[in-house]
């Protein structure tokens, strides 16, 4: 990484999420590797946590209402919104966040990628974890939401209690984090007769956080160059993975030097 800062040019970093002591790049702590290319750290995590308006426009609404110790637990956020004039129904939410993430160009990458690499399967952040129903149809409206974190502490009795604080709330709105099927929130939000959307997941925080940052910085220092640096992950299957000749290798070195002594192994 480092290395690849250098080759852009870069002398500043400003990281949105923390990295401290404990971070490391290849099991080096990340501040003696940076060390080495005279590189300067920053960082900034949530300027204004929990009161960010702008998850909420993303997400197709406008809150009225914004907690971030929502049931006495400190993080828990909860917002509730006004659905926005040009966001009627389910699909008008999800069509938003796929043009406003740029999810179509990512498809079409992921599309020419799996055909340069041989026709193989590959799966890709931000299209595997991309906006979804779980509850719901595309033509169901959309009018207030209650928008809410899972990983900061929202249960099912929080979503029963904020129903009956906002009993117009028709719909129910996790991002960053999410909650699998079988869940007790989404089994409460379908008992209730709630849609249930999952928006934005972490992997395009980059949008959400890092470009209005980035684009607070070029308006205070016209100057200077601002580079985006965003990691891009994939998922491939093990026999797909590189080429013949890698693979071999891969194969050769695991046969010689880790099978023999998978015993010695505890």
């Amino acid at each position: 990484m480092g290395r690849f800062i250098i080759a852009c040019g870069i002398d500043v970093i400003l990281t949105h999420h923390p990295i401290a002591d404990a971070a490391n790049s290849g099991g080096v702590p990340l501040k003696s590797y940076l060390d080495l290319y005279d590189i300067s750290v920053m960082e900034l995590h949530e300027a204004f946590h929990g009161l960010h308006p702008g998850l909420s426009w993303l997400h197709g609404h406008k809150a009225f209402r914004v907690e971030i110790a929502y049931g006495g637990i400190p993080g828990n956020i909860l917002y509730v919104g006004k659905a926005l004039p040009e966001v009627k129904t389910l699909g008008d939410m999800l069509a938003r966040l796929e043009n406003l993430m740029c999810l179509e160009v990512e498809k079409q990458l992921l599309e020419l990628e799996c055909k340069l690499r041989g026709n193989i399967e590959i799966y890709e952040t931000c299209l595997a974890t991309r906006p979804e129903i779980l509850a719901g149809a595309p033509e169901n409206p959309v009018g207030t939401v209650a928008h809410i974190f899972p990983h900061t502490g929202f249960t099912a009795p929080h979503l029963v209690q904020v129903k009956k604080e906002h009993p117009e709330i028709d719909t129910l709105l996790a991002t960053i984090s999410r909650v699998h099927r079988g869940s007790d929130l989404l089994k409460q939000a379908e008992e209730m007769g709630l849609n249930f959307v999952v928006g934005n997941c972490h992997a395009v925080e980059i949008f959400e956080n890092g470009l209005p940052l980035a684009r607070a910085i070029q308006l205070s220092l016209p100057e200077v160059e601002v580079l985006m640096l965003r990691e891009r992950v994939t998922a491939t299957a093990l026999a797909d993975f590189g080429n013949e000749g890698i693979r071999k290798y891969a194969d050769d070195i695991a046969r010689t030097f880790l099978l023999p002594n998978k015993e010695k192994i505890k």
